[in-house]
């Protein structure tokens, strides 16, 4: 009897309810173990990083590869000013056409006017990179300032940078030359320290110039018209991809150029079979 109350008792359990239970749950492993977690670089997300990450450490790998190629070439002479600019890719152009439209409207430039190299350095009085070319460009005109021309264009892509622009070019307005260089090294050298119209007009008292005339060219944006001019040509000489960028008697480099490579350049550019 009591063999047929448990028989009885068992038979009217559903046999569903008998897996919701910790036999469920073993099921429930079970499954798991056979879907294991994967990995990041296993999912389709992980796959397209991973691609992106190799294409990027193959373009770095060839970007030092053409670097220490040139740097290579130049120090042992082993590239001659036709094959250097060839590499540049403006051979076909007219390169007193080229050299004009790097110069640009703004009359202020360091050096001598009747050069026999042109340098145009398009930057950003905000940009660190420029700031450490500074001290390059200078030495590279002050040791040839008989032969070299230096020339600033704007290209403010950080904040603040097309106040400062306009303020330098206001400064060259009120004061020539020696106006817009003055203001031109302070932006560079103390960056960061100009972020407002009333910083830049204390600047101006501080070394002698009207600051109410300053205003009111800033108040005016008189000089808008060379920053546009600046942007317009950029996009006719090939476009800027990043401050500095230098075209040197028209001819395209970006980026911190070291004092060995304008040496090599204004040499072989000067020498008397150099292309004209």
């Amino acid at each position: 009897m009591a063999n047929s109350k448990i028989s009885q008792s068992t038979s009217i359990i559903p046999p569903d309810s008998q897996e919701t239970g910790w036999q469920s749950r073993l099921n429930t492993l079970v499954k798991v173990q056979k879907h294991p977690y994967k990995p990041w670089y296993k999912r389709w997300w992980g796959k397209i990083i991973l691609i992106f990450l190799i294409l990027l450490g193959l373009l770095l790998i060839v970007f030092i590869y053409k670097t220490a190629r040139l740097t290579w070439q130049i120090k042992t002479n082993r590239v001659s000013v036709d094959e250097l600019l060839m590499q540049a890719g403006y051979q076909n152009l007219d390169p007193k056409e080229w050299i004009d439209l790097t110069k640009g409207l703004t009359p202020y430039y360091l050096g001598t006017s009747s050069p026999k190299v042109v340098i145009v350095e398009y930057g950003d009085f905000n940009c660190k990179h420029c700031r450490v070319s500074y001290p390059v460009i200078r030495e590279v005109v002050n040791k040839n300032r008989d032969i070299v021309q230096y020339i600033w264009r704007n290209w403010p892509g950080q904040e603040g940078s097309e106040l400062l622009a306009q303020a330098a070019l206001c400064a060259g307005e009120q004061a020539g030359n020696l106006g817009f260089w003055v203001f031109h090294d302070q932006f560079l050298l103390n960056q960061g320290q100009y972020a407002t119209t009333s910083q830049i007009l204390d600047l101006a008292k501080e070394y002698g110039f009207s600051d109410t005339q300053l205003k009111n060219c800033l108040d005016t944006k008189r000089t808008l018209v060379y920053l546009q001019k600046d942007y317009i040509d950029a996009i006719d000489l090939g476009g800027i991809d990043g401050t500095p960028t230098w075209f040197i008697n028209g001819y395209k480099f970006t980026g911190e150029l070291p004092e060995d490579f304008f040496n090599y350049m204004i040499q072989q550019l000067t020498q008397p079979d150099a292309k004209k």
